[in-house]
């Protein structure tokens, strides 16, 4: 999936950003190593910051040529985003779940 490659993000300071080719989430001059399918993830939700994805959209575009996946495939893979971003930034702000509704990117949190 190739929505943001190369791209800012916005944020409030225009630092963040997902490179394709290294496969990595930029931040204040960090950096954070992202696996195929959690980069596939961020690219569907920042495609549309702001916009609540469920679990069934998640399923249906990140999983799509994959083999069948479930609600807890897609909670795992967002604990996973979660922890490589506190680990790489202090932080994992921008990944915001809307309980019952879905995962959300917001890159101004």
């Amino acid at each position: 999936m190739n929505l943001m490659s190369g791209t800012n993000i916005d944020s409030v300071d225009g630092e963040i950003y997902l490179d394709e080719k290294r496969r990595v989430l930029c931040y204040q001059g960090k950096t954070c190593r992202i696996k195929p399918k959690a980069y596939s993830l961020l690219c569907y939700l920042a495609a549309q910051p702001g916009f609540v994805r469920t679990r069934d959209d998640i399923i249906d575009v990140v999983y799509a040529d994959f083999a069948p996946a479930n609600d807890r495939s897609v909670d795992t893979l967002v604990k996973h985003i979660r922890k490589d971003l506190r680990a790489a930034f202090g932080t994992d702000k921008w990944m915001i779940t809307r309980y019952g509704m879905g995962y959300v990117w917001d890159p101004t949190a």
